[in-house]
């Protein structure tokens, strides 16, 4: 997966920023009016959204089931995104935003791609389509993974749709595990699986209100 991402820092001056290759793209303002620090969980989603709209103005908060807000000491994050990623065959889209807020504020939008590789000159926010969410369901059925609803706050279920097999991530904090599944057998096995080490000190805490 790849991502642009876009860097304000609060005590920049105004103007805008290319970076080299790919989409990445920096533009840099004046500290906004507000201590994000001081905003509820509601106040800081709206404000993520506002900011992720910016540059990409068709991004639609109701399409993500996870809405998500953290805070460290005065920073602050806000994720969108969704338990399960269907990632059709030929084409490339974003499928999750998180936006940081403090002293440097910035938006970044992770982008699939499949094949890997394939480039779409303005890619967009994924939204599935009937077809991509029937795939989606069998592939959970057929693995024996629970439903997208009942998929845990720190999981996220990638699928690539490939030619005759069905490519399988899953993520956790504990660990990420790629799985093959042939379409037409049925049969699915693990071909990697690796632990993230867990780093305690100094992490974001989840907001409730």
């Amino acid at each position: 997966m790849g991502h642009f991402l876009v860097s304000r820092l609060a005590a920049g001056a105004a103007g805008t920023q290319t970076l080299n290759g790919g989409s990445g793209k920096t533009s840099l303002m004046s500290p906004g009016k507000k201590d994000a620090g001081k905003l509820s969980k509601a106040e800081l989603v709206k404000l993520a959204v506002k900011k992720v709209k910016e540059h990409e103005p068709g991004f639609d908060p109701s399409r993500f089931s996870r809405v998500r807000a953290f805070q460290r000491g005065n920073e602050r994050r806000v994720e969108f995104s969704n338990p399960v990623e269907f990632v059709p065959r030929d084409t490339c889209a974003y499928y999750s935003a998180s936006v940081y807020l403090g002293e440097l504020e910035s938006v970044s939008c992770d982008e699939a791609s499949n094949p890997d590789g394939f480039e779409c000159d303005e890619p967009r926010f994924y939204q599935p389509s009937a077809d991509d969410e029937k795939a989606a369901a069998e592939v959970l059925r057929t693995m024996e993974l629970p439903p997208a609803r009942d998929i845990g706050p720190d999981e996220t279920i990638t699928i690539y749709d490939r030619e005759s097999h069905y490519e399988v991530i899953q993520r956790t904090k504990y660990g990420v595990a790629h799985f093959k599944l042939d379409k037409k057998s049925k049969h699915f096995e693990e071909t990697m699986h690796k632990d993230l080490a867990q780093h305690d000190e100094g992490s974001f805490t989840e907001m409730e209100k």
